[in-house]
């Protein structure tokens, strides 16, 4: 999914940078569309994720990789992180499918007609990505497995415990599950964090913990058996549950590159960027969750969310190019028209036609089109 992703984006990205139409009244010269707010909201939080994510791929590679050496050793129990390891997997698979099946519908809609010749790589690209969200079990069922392993920690550890220490587990993915909720001010362009949005996250999955036991509890006292009682409890809470629970843990994985690792103050200025874009690009689909809760009561927080997700893109985009070309491939795997490193789409795009065997050839079904009437 990443690698798909990374495609889909390299090749609306080089296009966009590129491609040329309209302009300011008057002056005679077309902008690249890159310049568009329109344009930088449907690619650039894309790029933001791209990279969030592939920090939580290491790390989750990395704890497989522990969980197999622990195996080999007849004396260390591994369990809880199995346990807790096979939980995330069953929540970022279906994330990362989904966003990615978005992200490439989005790259060939935002390449314009031409996103959908053949030769920009698009069309292929996306019939190999729609496979993914029921690859390997349906996404909608996978993140079940989540779901379940918060609720049994939620009800095991904090259900009648009276204190609100920190829950450690191997991989520290639920730390925070049995804190007080704290509400976060969200007032002025100071108060866009990425700690303020990870406390706005662990909120959210406290709240959803506690919305899908009352809801699953709920169906059992109106007559349902338990599997149905579960059944009926995942739209609006298990599910959801599932995705905030994994976008926290990504969120809060990059951070953690983010501040623990050596880079330049540059470097450092734009990978905050990207989380922050990410964070509040994502936060912003559960505002609904927000005020259902009483989290929000008014409706400054949602407009400095949204505010921030456009002053973000807006500051990304000198830099976007770059950023995506840090992790791009050679022309041969893109292959793609469109996203050549080159950046001499509208050659390639006439080389394309000039080249595709039987384009300057009647076609042999030439009788069937025109009608036996005109022969």
């Amino acid at each position: 999914a990443w690698a798909n992703l990374l495609k889909a984006l390299l090749i609306a990205i080089r296009y966009s940078a590129v491609r040329k139409q309209f302009g300011e009244d008057g002056r005679g010269q077309e902008m690249s569309i890159i310049e568009y707010q329109t344009q930088q909201v449907r690619i650039i939080p894309y790029v933001a994720a791209l990279f969030v994510y592939k920090v939580s791929l290491w790390t989750s590679t990395h704890a497989l990789g522990k969980i197999y050496e622990t195996l080999e050793q007849p004396d260390d129990d591994c369990s809880e992180l199995i346990t807790e390891w096979h939980a995330l997997m069953s929540g970022l698979k279906p994330l990362m499918t989904w966003l990615t099946v978005a992200a490439v519908q989005e790259c060939r809609e935002a390449c314009g007609g031409h996103g959908y010749l053949y030769a920009a790589g698009l069309s292929e690209l996306k019939a190999d990505t729609d496979s993914l969200v029921t690859l390997e079990g349906d996404n909608n069922v996978l993140s079940q497995q989540a779901s379940k392993f918060l609720l049994y920690m939620y009800k095991t550890h904090c259900i009648g415990n009276s204190t609100t220490s920190k829950l450690e587990t191997p991989m520290n993915s639920i730390h925070y599950i049995n804190e007080p909720d704290e509400k976060v001010t969200l007032k002025t362009k100071q108060d866009i964090s990425v700690p303020n949005f990870l406390s706005i996250y662990s909120f959210l999955v406290r709240y959803l913990v506690r919305k899908s036991i009352s809801t699953y509890e709920s169906k059992l006292r109106n007559g349902l058996d338990k599997f149905s009682a579960h059944n009926e409890s995942q739209v609006f809470a298990a599910r959801t549950l599932a995705l905030v629970y994994t976008e926290r843990y990504v969120i809060e994985q990059y951070w953690l590159h983010i501040t623990t690792s050596r880079m330049s103050p540059p470097v450092k200025l734009v990978m905050t960027e990207l989380c922050l874009l990410y964070s509040a690009w994502s936060l912003e689909k559960y505002v609904p969750y927000l005020y259902e809760s009483g989290y929000f009561t008014e409706g400054q927080p949602v407009k400095l969310i949204q505010d921030t997700i456009l002053r973000l893109c807006r500051h990304l985009k000198p830099n976007i190019v770059s950023l995506i070309e840090v992790e791009a491939p050679p022309d041969s795997i893109v292959d793609s028209v469109l996203g050549s490193s080159t950046g001499a789409v509208y050659k390639q795009l006439q080389a394309a036609f000039n080249g595709y065997p039987g384009n300057f050839e009647q076609d042999e079904e030439w009788g069937e089109m025109l009608g036996k009437s005109h022969l």
